[in-house]
C-alpha cells in the first residue's frame, strides 16, 4: 500500500479541471497522490447526498472543497444558508477522516467582479446567469469567517486569478481558458505542497488540455 500523502479534491467542473491538471503534472513525481470525486460536485445538496460515496472507505490526509458557482440563493437569508452549508459538510469530512488537513478553495470570480470582463448584456446568452459582482466575495468572506472556529484552511484561488482574468477567463463565462486553469494548478500545488511539507521543483506545461476541455460542461 502506497504510503505517499492522499489527497482529495472536491469541487465543480473549474475544480475539476485544476484537480485533472495536478494529477498530470505533480502525480507522476512521487511525492503525492491526488484523486477527485469522480463526477462534478456541483452544489451543497449534492455534497451532502453524495459525500459517502466520493470519501470512500479509506482516510485522507488533505481534503479540498470548494461550494460556490452551484450555489443559487432563494431567499434573504441566504448567507445563514451557505454558512450551514459548509459547516455540514466540514463536519461529514472531519467525522470520515479526523486527522485530515480540511482546505477550502475559494470560489474564482465571475466576469462581473473586474472591469476588464464585465459582460456586454446584448451579446452575452450567460448574461443573467453569471454571479453579481461581489457575490463571490461574498461567499468567499463566509468562508473566511467561518475558517478559524471549523479548523480549515483557506487556499485563495480568487486573488490568484482576478488580475489576470481578462486574459484567462473564457468571455461571458466563469470558466477559463487553458492557461487559466495551469495559473491555478501551480497555485493550488503551491499551496499543496507547502501544506505537506514537501520541497520539489515548480511544474509548467503551456497551453490546454483534452481533459480539460472535457470537464467544461
Amino acid at each position: 500500500q502506497s504510503t505517499l500523502p492522499r489527497v482529495l479534491f472536491l469541487g465543480d467542473s473549474i475544480s475539476r479541471a485544476v484537480w485533472i491538471l495536478m494529477q498530470r503534472l505533480y502525480n507522476p513525481l512521487g511525492v503525492v497522490a491526488i484523486h477527485g470525486a469522480p463526477t462534478n460536485c456541483r452544489g451543497i445538496d449534492e455534497y451532502l447526498t453524495n459525500m459517502h460515496l466520493w470519501l470512500g472507505s479509506c482516510s485522507w490526509d488533505v481534503v479540498q472543497f470548494n461550494v460556490g458557482m452551484h450555489f443559487h440563493p432563494t431567499n434573504d437569508d441566504w448567507h445563514l444558508d451557505y454558512e450551514n452549508g459548509i459547516r455540514r459538510i466540514v463536519n461529514v469530512i472531519r467525522a470520515h477522516s479526523p486527522q485530515a488537513k480540511i482546505i477550502f478553495a475559494l470560489t474564482t470570480p465571475s466576469p462581473f467582479d473586474s472591469p476588464a470582463t464585465i459582460p456586454d448584456e446584448a451579446t452575452c446568452r450567460n448574461y443573467h446567469k453569471l454571479p453579481k459582482a461581489g457575490f463571490v466575495s461574498a461567499m468567499n468572506d463566509i468562508v473566511r469567517s467561518l475558517s478559524t472556529r471549523l479548523g480549515i484552511l483557506i487556499n485563495d484561488r480568487y486573488s490568484v486569478i482576478l488580475p489576470s482574468l481578462s486574459t484567462n477567463q473564457e468571455p461571458c463565462n466563469v470558466h477559463f481558458h487553458g492557461q487559466g486553469y495551469h495559473v491555478l494548478a501551480r497555485h493550488d500545488w503551491k499551496f499543496l505542497s507547502s501544506q505537506l511539507n514537501i520541497s520539489v521543483p515548480d511544474t509548467r506545461t503551456k497551453g490546454p488540455t483534452r481533459a480539460i476541455a472535457a470537464v467544461k460542461k
